[in-house]
């Protein structure tokens, strides 16, 4: 099965090969950011919980591409669960700038760790390594990847 997820990952991609316009979308990166928490964060180390707690944010349905989950919610942002390795929250690029500090301020506080203040930087979850990001190629994504998975 490990073989084809870059052919999974490939296929979730090719939906994203234009790049929308930036835009200055406060309430989409608030949204986004909660919905990163609650979703991501909260559900970590293991994830197992993250598909009910997205369909309580506003995400309407799951595509099952192998082992990986993809939804779009009604607040504007996508978001991808993979159980025990990932989750990650997209949503179209903005103009804020302050994104990826408000990001880690959002990280630190919720593990209640001092962590790095650059992206991508190693953070520990119930013991468990993971790293976090921000990505802004082609939009923003906001990820949490369990490191060694």
């Amino acid at each position: 099965m490990k073989h084809y997820l870059p052919v999974y990952i490939a296929i979730f991609l090719s939906g994203c090969v234009t790049t929308p316009p930036t835009t200055t979308n406060p309430e989409l990166t608030v949204n986004a950011l909660a919905a990163f928490e609650d979703i991501c964060l909260a559900t970590a180390p293991s994830f197992a919980t993250a598909e009910k707690t997205a369909l309580n944010h506003g995400v309407t349905e799951f595509m099952v591409l192998g082992p990986m989950k993809m939804g779009n919610s009604n607040q504007g942002y996508n978001i991808q669960i993979q159980e025990g390795k990932e989750c990650a929250i997209g949503f179209d690029p903005q103009k804020d700038s302050t994104i990826t500090t408000r990001f880690l301020d959002l990280v630190q506080k919720h593990i209640k760790q001092n962590i790095a203040k650059k992206v991508p930087t190693v953070i520990q979850i119930d013991g468990q390594p993971f790293i976090v990001t921000h990505d802004r190629k082609g939009g923003e994504t906001l990820v949490l990847l369990k490191l060694g998975s």
